[in-house]
This record gives structure tokens, C-alpha cells and sequence, in this order.
């Protein structure tokens, strides 16, 4: 979810986030923390026509969730791909750096938990479109483990996606590049996990790892 406008492509170098269309310094460790792009905040009221702006605001909320239900979807063919490409990745890093099959094993377990994210974080958007918005304490923890897990989800993925060409250079680096990606997805199951089991216990309370 994190787009750079390349200036050596004549572009500006923004940086935001294709969620929300925030700029990015607003997300990840630049604050501290993840910008909720997950939380829908309706528009001011600028119309007297009450019944209008019912339309306007239910049309809103339907965009809202649409389009990050529609990103997920659209991620998840990139991580689809990734899981297709991860078997090839393995053999070119054991090849130029003359190490053992297992060494890449991560690699698979990796992209598999980021396809399964991105489907789950999917129709988490559908799940919350539906979701009765005058329980707050539900509502509130239903978005915290969702931002979590999404967060953690992009953090992956982004780390994923380290050029192949820098790792296969330096055995060091591949090293601390692997532990890392591993680190990660043992992190973003265990979210996954949170997130199911909180929805599936009713939203009632959280137990976080």
C-alpha cells in the first residue's frame, strides 16, 4: 500500500498510501505507529435535505469499504505471484550464495501467510460494512486487531520485496534479511490468529500476543 511517485520517472517523489491516499509520513515507524486508514469518518452534513445526505453519507461509507475491500483483492494477486515466484527466488539465492534448499524454506511460508492475510483482510472490509457501527466497544476492537493486522501485513510485504540482486551479493545481509522476513511472519500470524479468534468470540475482548 506504499506508493512512490519516482522522480527518476519524471514523477514528484510523493509517498502515500493507496488505502487512504494519506502521505505516508503519517504511517508506519515515521510516527510510531499505523495511521488508521481502516476507520470510516463521514463528512460534515452540508446539506439540509436530510434524506440527500443519508444517500450521500451511505454512499460514502459503501466507497469507503469498497475500495479497500478492492485493494486487498488486488494485493493478493501480487502475493499470489510472489508465492508463484518464491520456489525460483530460492534457487537463484542458493545458487549465488552456495546454500542449502532449506535456507529458503521461509520464502514459501512467507508469501503463503501474506496471501492468506490479504484474503482474510479481504473480506474483513465486507465483514465491517455490515458491522452494527452503534456497538462501539465491538466496532472499536473489531478496527484495532484490522489495523493490526493490516499494518503488519504491508511491514511484510515491503520487506518481502527486498531486491534479490542486493541479497545474493552479501551472505551477511541475506542472513539478517531472512531472520527478519521470518520474524515477521511468525508477527503477522499471530495478529491473523488474534483477529479471527476475536471475531469469532464475538468482539467481546482481546487477547493480543
Amino acid at each position: 500500500m506504499h506508493i512512490t511517485c519516482f522522480k527518476n520517472a519524471g514523477g514528484c517523489g510523493h509517498e502515500f498510501c493507496w488505502l487512504c491516499r494519506g502521505p505516508w509520513t503519517e504511517h508506519g515507524s515515521n510516527t510510531g505507529g499505523y495511521y488508521a486508514c481502516n476507520k470510516y469518518e463521514s463528512s460534515e452534513a452540508k446539506n439540509d435535505d436530510m434524506k440527500v445526505q443519508d444517500v450521500k453519507t451511505e454512499l460514502e461509507l459503501y466507497m469507503f469499504y469498497y475500495h479497500r475491500y478492492e485493494s486487498h483483492r488486488n494485493a493478493m494477486k501480487v502475493a499470489d505471484e510472489q508465492l508463484r515466484k518464491a520456489q525460483s527466488r530460492g534457487h537463484d539465492l542458493q545458487k549465488s550464495l552456495g546454500i542449502p534448499s532449506q535456507d529458503t524454506n521461509f520464502l514459501i511460508e512467507a508469501t503463503t501467510q501474506i496471501l492468506v492475510n490479504r484474503r482474510v483482510l479481504e473480506f474483513s472490509y465486507v465483514y465491517g460494512y455490515y458491522l452494527d457501527r452503534t456497538k462501539l466497544v465491538e466496532k472499536n476492537l473489531f478496527e484495532y486487531l484490522q489495523e493490526k493486522l493490516e499494518s503488519h501485513t504491508d511491514k511484510l510485504s515491503e520487506i518481502y520485496e527486498t531486491n534479490n540482486e542486493l541479497l545474493q551479493k552479501d551472505y551477511h545481509q541475506f542472513i539478517k534479511w531472512r531472520e527478519e522476513v521470518a520474524n515477521y511472519t511468525r508477527v503477522t500470524k499471530n495478529f491473523l490468529d488474534n483477529f479471527v479468534s476475536g471475531v469469532e468470540r464475538g468482539l467481546t475482548f482481546q487477547n493480543e500476543t
